[in-house]
């Protein structure tokens, strides 16, 4: 059986799912609902996070083997994970935001740099540290999360990230890492054999809209690209069924 850097193959399964949904039908439905015009939101963007967060706490907050629930990162609600059998933090992050915050030369005010900074010191970096890290208050950073989770730092043996990049309403990769305090990938993990390959269950009615004034998702057609995704992940569900059936 595969090792993975953190969570077993199901619960893989189950969170590349959460965002393969809220980037997807999810969000879609959620402004249909709503009869908002996607091009005039101000709030998409911050939905879609709202959405995943969700899907994330329903999915995993019955599961034995994983603690959820969210922390306060102001003015941000974020979720946060701890597996138990890794015993590691895990959040998730869009693979844009990672690429500014190692340019920035204020990460290290970010709570992605306290966490790997204060959680995977095992993992030596290969540039100089930040210099205007605060030690003191990245550790009470920590604190504060796992505080939020009902557990201590002192059962937590690292960070684990899990990032993800999308187009519209696909999610085109989702990767888990686990970065140095220059946030520096130093292991990496591809997850994209478990994105899904189902077509939208709302396809028919975004197809039906005419005018892009009166459509909430912009007139965007969705039962090509559905089609397409299907069709390139084809192989993965027939794999899974075949084993399925050998268990």
């Amino acid at each position: 059986m595969k090792k993975h850097i953190v969570f077993r193959e199901k619960q893989i399964i189950e969170l590349v799912r959460c965002i393969f949904l809220g980037i997807g039908d999810d969000i879609k439905q959620a402004i249909m609902s709503s009869e908002l015009d996607r091009s005039t939101m101000n709030s998409y963007a911050i939905l879609i996070w709202d959405i995943i967060y969700h899907n994330v706490q329903k999915c995993f907050e019955n599961d034995p083997d994983i603690i959820v629930g969210y922390t306060r990162r102001t003015p941000w609600n974020l979720i946060v994970i701890y597996d138990k059998q890794s015993r590691n933090i895990i959040t998730l992050m869009r693979e844009e935001r990672l690429r500014q915050l190692q340019k920035d030369k204020n990460g290290w005010k970010h709570y992605l740099t306290q966490l790997v900074t204060e959680l995977n010191k095992q993992l030596e970096d290969q540039q100089q540290t930040f210099d205007d890290y605060d030690e003191d208050y990245g550790k009470r950073s920590v604190q504060h999360i796992c505080g939020d989770l009902s557990i201590t730092p002192e059962i937590v043996d690292g960070h684990s990230l899990v990032l993800f990049s999308s187009h519209e309403y696909f999610l085109n990769s989702v990767r888990c890492v686990r970065l140095n305090r220059l946030l520096e990938v130093c292991e990496e993990e591809s997850w994209n054999e478990y994105i899904g390959a189902e077509e939208s269950v709302i396809v028919d009615q975004v197809d039906d809209v005419t005018d892009k004034h009166n459509d909430p998702t912009g007139g965007l057609s969705l039962k090509t690209k559905a089609l397409e995704r299907k069709k390139q992940h084809q192989n993965i569900n027939v794999k899974r069924n075949s084993e399925s059936k050998e268990a």
